[in-house]
């Protein structure tokens, strides 16, 4: 058996092909959905009889998807045909089993693809050339197709027809997008209107069901930092944290010595205050020296003097002569929140001076003024001043509570001239962290400012919420601070907290701090927060 040789069509204007390879077609009168048979020996068509290839778009790939099914009497809900997917083909007529263009070729050859020839250069092994008029003269993109069946797909990404009928599987009659609006054609419109009113008022009571939380029992600042300080850490995170961090903190304790206006040696920087009066406890304590503290008040100061081996002595009350009082040989810290901490008193300046020249050579007094920034009473810095006159004061500070940095976990503590061999004791092993540094000097550099406009807000609001309260039967500590000392006649610290805790607002129980009777209450920062608690306290004591 011979074989017909033809020249590819010219492509050029000059005739030429850029390819010049020969296409071997076969010879008229091969069935349409077989390899056709070799044309017969010397025998050439011509190129002008040759039709021209037929280019696809390739994007218009799976535009054209026939239905495999045929036509339904049942009328169901049926796919679309995604395309078929190549599996086993023993028989070169498999693919007449399709319906129209689902007996395309199934691999979507004709997609966009590199310039190439569209026939193989070389007969396959064992096999014929393509031929003229035949259904796959592109052997070179579906040879390795004729040997799999097809398997019948519906495709994912499209809808399938919604059609009036019952379901095919559970008997259920399926409605189309039509049939569906037709039904309300002949409802009244006031039925219709009732129906919506009642949804509209089912999704209010369901809204007015959801009550936030509002969490009251921290004296943290509830916001987010500002998002310099924020973009500061990122920074700090990505430029170094594969090194050490400094151990002495000399930037951020300049910065701080500079803002206060002292000597660099007279500061020092640590992972918050709590960590710092705790250092401050096991270098001042001895196994059976006592701390004497004012109760109820911060319970950390109980922990530190217990976590150096020595005694805690609560004082009941929060006034200089108690304190006093309680002072004896064995007698080596006397520590107090300024202002206190749950009940939010203030010790001012000239109380604290009165105390400081009373006290024993032998006593030191840790002075802890985490919520110093919210007194009104008198100037912010008033009893750090002190500190040059009482070299036997430490003053403790931090910024998790006004400044809202309580993540990072930074404090100072400012001591007197000759108080530099004690603050070195003080300082952390292996010194702060390179975030927390990072964070701080920004908030110290670019939102001085921050805590004196959050404190102005607490005060604003703590009035409000003090008028709001004035006429039901609660007792409420003055205070100076961001926190409320709440107790009511009839009432537990733990049954007013609970109920208060059924309205979604958290309080702190006065229990651990030192009076079951109270609970501590921080002041919300939000008008509709305040309206929200007086009502809550309101329904608690009726």
């Amino acid at each position: 058996m011979t074989r017909a040789h033809a020249a590819l069509p010219c492509a050029c204007e000059d005739g030429s092909h850029r390819q010049r390879r020969a296409v071997h077609r076969a010879t008229p009168g091969n069935r349409p959905g077989e390899v056709p048979r070799a044309a017969p020996a010397g025998q050439r068509v011509p190129a002008a009889d040759r039709p021209a290839a037929r280019r696809r778009d390739p994007r218009a790939d799976g535009a054209d998807l026939g239905a495999l099914l045929g036509t339904d009497p049942r009328r169901v809900a049926v796919g679309r045909l995604a395309g078929a997917v190549p599996h086993r083909q023993p028989r070169r007529r498999a693919a007449r089993r399709l319906r129209g263009p689902a007996g395309r070729p199934v691999r979507r050859p004709d997609g966009a693809q590199a310039a190439r020839p569209a026939v193989d250069p070389r007969a396959a092994r064992g096999g014929h050339r393509p031929a003229r008029r035949g259904d796959r003269p592109r052997l070179r993109d579906h040879r390795r197709d004729r040997r799999d069946a097809v398997h019948r797909l519906a495709a994912a990404h499209r809808r399938a027809r919604g059609l009036a009928g019952p379901d095919r599987l559970t008997g259920a009659p399926t409605v189309g997008i039509r049939d569906y609006y037709r039904q309300f054609e002949a409802v009244p419109a006031e039925e219709v209107n009732r129906g919506l009113r009642e949804e509209a008022q089912e999704r209010r009571r369901s809204a007015l069901s959801r009550v936030e939380p509002l969490d009251l029992s921290v004296t943290t600042w509830p916001e987010y930092p500002p998002s310099r300080v924020v973009d500061a850490i990122t920074y700090a995170a990505r430029r170094g944290l594969h090194r050490y961090q400094e151990r002495q903190g000399g930037e951020l304790r300049g910065e701080l010595a500079h803002a206060l206006g002292l000597e660099p040696e007279r500061v020092v920087v640590g992972d918050g205050s709590a960590q710092l009066m705790t250092a401050a406890a096991h270098a001042l304590l001895a196994p059976g020296d006592e701390l004497v503290t004012p109760w109820p008040g911060y319970p950390l100061h109980p922990i530190v003097a217990r976590a150096a081996q020595g005694v805690a002595v609560p004082v009941p009350g929060f006034s200089v002569d108690a304190l006093l009082r309680a002072v004896n040989e064995r007698t080596r810290i006397v520590a107090l929140a300024n202002p206190n901490d749950p009940t939010g008193e203030l010790l001012r300046r000239g109380e604290l001076a009165r105390l400081l020249t009373a006290l024993p050579e032998r006593v030191v007094v840790v002075l802890d003024e985490a919520l110093r920034d919210y007194v009104t009473a008198e100037e912010r810095d008033a009893a750090l001043h002190l500190t040059a006159e009482h070299p036997r004061l430490l003053v403790f500070r931090t910024f998790s509570k006004a400044w809202g940095l309580a993540g990072l976990r930074c404090g100072y503590a400012v001591g007197g001239p000759d108080a530099a061999a004690l603050l070195e004791q003080l300082e952390p092993s292996l010194g702060l962290g390179d975030l927390a540094v990072a964070g701080v000097l920004e908030a110290v550099r670019h939102h001085a400012g921050l805590p004196a406009q959050r404190a102005a807000v607490i005060t604003a609001q703590r009035a409000r919420l003090l008028e709001a309260v004035a006429g039901l039967p609660l007792t409420v500590t003055p205070s100076q601070a961001n926190v409320l000392w709440i107790g009511a006649r009839g009432h537990g610290g733990g049954d007013l907290a609970e109920h208060l805790q059924r309205a979604g607002i958290a309080v702190r129980s006065g229990g651990p701090l030192g009076d079951p009777a109270r609970i501590r209450l921080t002041v919300p920062h939000r008008p509709q927060d305040v309206e929200r608690v007086a009502r809550a306290l309101e329904t608690a004591v009726a």
